[in-house]
Protein backbone atom coordinates (compact mmCIF):
# COMPACT_ATOMS: atom_id res chain seq x y z
CA UNK A 1 0.00 0.00 0.00
CA UNK A 2 1.86 2.86 -1.42
CA UNK A 3 1.49 6.23 -3.87
CA UNK A 4 0.21 5.45 -6.90
CA UNK A 5 2.39 7.07 -10.11
CA UNK A 6 2.11 6.77 -13.91
CA UNK A 7 5.23 6.75 -15.96
CA UNK A 8 5.43 7.80 -19.69
CA UNK A 9 7.18 4.90 -21.19
CA UNK A 10 8.73 7.41 -23.91
CA UNK A 11 9.31 10.45 -22.27
CA UNK A 12 10.18 9.25 -18.60
CA UNK A 13 7.90 11.24 -17.24
CA UNK A 14 6.37 10.58 -13.84
CA UNK A 15 3.17 11.61 -12.36
CA UNK A 16 2.23 10.83 -9.18
CA UNK A 17 -1.78 10.53 -8.76
CA UNK A 18 -1.85 10.14 -5.14
CA UNK A 19 0.19 12.89 -3.98
CA UNK A 20 -1.16 12.79 -0.22
CA UNK A 21 1.61 12.81 2.78
CA UNK A 22 1.04 9.47 4.96
CA UNK A 23 -1.94 7.98 2.80
CA UNK A 24 -2.03 4.43 2.45
CA UNK A 25 -3.75 3.36 -0.99
CA UNK A 26 -4.94 -0.01 -2.30
CA UNK A 27 -5.63 -0.58 -6.15
CA UNK A 28 -9.00 -1.99 -6.87
CA UNK A 29 -9.44 -1.82 -9.97
CA UNK A 30 -8.26 -0.72 -13.24
CA UNK A 31 -9.22 -3.05 -16.75
CA UNK A 32 -9.35 -2.43 -20.39
CA UNK A 33 -13.12 -1.24 -20.06
CA UNK A 34 -12.11 2.45 -18.51
CA UNK A 35 -8.17 2.74 -19.81
CA UNK A 36 -8.16 5.80 -18.14
CA UNK A 37 -9.38 5.19 -14.83
CA UNK A 38 -8.25 3.56 -11.87
CA UNK A 39 -10.24 2.62 -8.39
CA UNK A 40 -8.70 2.95 -5.07
CA UNK A 41 -9.57 2.83 -1.65
CA UNK A 42 -7.15 4.81 0.48
CA UNK A 43 -7.31 6.56 3.43
CA UNK A 44 -7.07 10.16 2.77
CA UNK A 45 -9.76 12.32 4.73
CA UNK A 46 -9.94 9.20 8.33
CA UNK A 47 -6.32 7.57 8.59
CA UNK A 48 -8.81 4.64 10.45
CA UNK A 49 -10.51 3.69 7.40
CA UNK A 50 -10.60 3.65 3.53
CA UNK A 51 -12.58 5.39 1.55
CA UNK A 52 -12.99 4.07 -2.39
CA UNK A 53 -11.88 6.90 -4.92
CA UNK A 54 -11.91 6.99 -9.01
CA UNK A 55 -8.77 8.72 -10.54
CA UNK A 56 -8.81 9.99 -13.75
CA UNK A 57 -5.20 8.46 -14.89
CA UNK A 58 -5.00 11.14 -17.61
CA UNK A 59 -6.25 14.51 -16.04
CA UNK A 60 -5.40 13.33 -12.28
CA UNK A 61 -8.53 13.83 -11.26
CA UNK A 62 -9.98 12.03 -7.90
CA UNK A 63 -13.31 11.59 -7.56
CA UNK A 64 -14.61 10.09 -4.33
CA UNK A 65 -16.94 7.02 -4.94
CA UNK A 66 -18.22 5.44 -1.68
CA UNK A 67 -17.88 7.28 1.88
CA UNK A 68 -16.26 3.94 4.62
CA UNK A 69 -19.14 4.58 7.30
CA UNK A 70 -16.52 3.00 9.84
CA UNK A 71 -16.79 -0.57 9.80
CA UNK A 72 -15.58 -1.42 6.20
CA UNK A 73 -12.61 -3.85 5.93
CA UNK A 74 -13.17 -4.57 2.26
CA UNK A 75 -15.07 -3.69 -1.22
CA UNK A 76 -15.12 -5.23 -4.41
CA UNK A 77 -15.84 -2.97 -7.50
CA UNK A 78 -17.73 -3.97 -10.69
CA UNK A 79 -16.42 -4.09 -13.88
CA UNK A 80 -18.01 -0.85 -14.87
CA UNK A 81 -15.95 0.32 -11.96
CA UNK A 82 -19.36 0.87 -9.36
CA UNK A 83 -18.96 0.32 -5.67
CA UNK A 84 -21.72 -2.46 -5.19
CA UNK A 85 -20.17 -4.39 -2.32
CA UNK A 86 -19.25 -3.92 0.96
CA UNK A 87 -17.51 -6.14 3.66
CA UNK A 88 -18.46 -5.13 7.19
CA UNK A 89 -15.99 -6.43 10.22
CA UNK A 90 -18.31 -6.87 13.53
CA UNK A 91 -17.00 -6.58 17.17
CA UNK A 92 -17.39 -10.27 17.43
CA UNK A 93 -14.90 -11.14 14.70
CA UNK A 94 -17.69 -12.18 12.16
CA UNK A 95 -18.49 -10.03 8.91
CA UNK A 96 -21.37 -9.15 7.08
CA UNK A 97 -21.43 -9.17 3.02
CA UNK A 98 -23.63 -5.86 2.09
CA UNK A 99 -24.42 -4.94 -1.30
CA UNK A 100 -25.47 -1.86 -3.15
CA UNK A 101 -28.79 -2.12 -4.26
CA UNK A 102 -29.72 0.10 -7.67
CA UNK A 103 -31.32 3.21 -5.19
CA UNK A 104 -28.36 3.28 -3.45
CA UNK A 105 -28.83 1.42 0.08
CA UNK A 106 -27.08 -0.97 0.89
CA UNK A 107 -28.49 -4.71 2.04
CA UNK A 108 -27.36 -7.54 4.11
CA UNK A 109 -26.33 -10.45 1.61
CA UNK A 110 -24.25 -12.64 3.34
CA UNK A 111 -23.04 -12.93 7.26
CA UNK A 112 -20.09 -15.50 8.31
CA UNK A 113 -18.87 -16.34 11.83
CA UNK A 114 -15.58 -16.26 13.25
CA UNK A 115 -14.52 -19.45 12.99
CA UNK A 116 -14.99 -19.20 8.76
CA UNK A 117 -13.68 -15.61 8.46
CA UNK A 118 -9.94 -16.37 7.79
CA UNK A 119 -11.16 -18.64 5.14
CA UNK A 120 -14.21 -16.80 3.80
CA UNK A 121 -15.21 -13.79 1.67
CA UNK A 122 -15.89 -12.60 -1.70
CA UNK A 123 -13.83 -12.94 -4.86
CA UNK A 124 -15.33 -10.35 -7.93
CA UNK A 125 -18.40 -9.77 -9.60
CA UNK A 126 -19.12 -11.68 -13.09
CA UNK A 127 -18.91 -9.09 -15.96
CA UNK A 128 -22.56 -7.69 -16.14
CA UNK A 129 -22.16 -7.10 -12.13
CA UNK A 130 -25.09 -9.07 -11.16
CA UNK A 131 -23.63 -11.83 -9.37
CA UNK A 132 -20.93 -11.44 -7.05
CA UNK A 133 -18.88 -14.97 -6.30
CA UNK A 134 -18.18 -15.77 -2.39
Amino acid sequence: MSPISTKNIKTKETADLTPYEGVKVQIMAHNKFNPDFVVVAMNKDDKTVHDVYKINIKTKETTLLQKNWGTVNGWKVTRDLKVKSAQEAQEDGSYILKIKQDDGNWIEAFHWGIEDSLNSGSSHFSPDGKNLYI
